[in-house]
C-alpha cells in the first residue's frame, strides 16, 4: 500500500454559518489539495510520509496535512 500527502485548505466560499438554536455555528468544509513543493508522489509507509512532513516543517508553517492510503487495482483486478 502506498501513502500520499495532501494539504488541507478551507476555501472561504465553502464556509457556512447555520442556525443552531439561538446561536449560529460555523460549518468548516475542507478541500484536499496536492502540495506543490518538495514531497514525493507517494510513500511506502505512514511513518515515512510523516517524517517527510516533519523534515519540511520550515516550508510548511501554519499548514494542515492529511496522509491517506492509496490502493491501486490494475486491469487484471490485482491490488498493488
Amino acid at each position: 500500500m502506498k501513502y500520499k500527502i495532501y494539504k488541507m485548505i478551507k476555501p472561504e466560499h465553502l464556509q457556512k454559518m447555520v442556525p443552531d438554536g439561538y446561536y449560529m455555528k460555523q460549518l468548516d468544509r475542507v478541500v484536499l489539495e496536492e502540495p506543490d513543493y518538495s514531497f514525493k508522489y507517494s510513500y511506502d509507509s505512514m511513518e515515512e510520509a510523516r517524517q517527510a512532513i516533519v523534515a519540511d516543517a520550515v516550508n510548511s508553517v501554519c499548514t494542515d496535512f492529511c496522509i491517506l492510503p492509496v490502493v491501486s487495482i490494475d486491469y487484471n483486478g490485482e491490488v498493488e
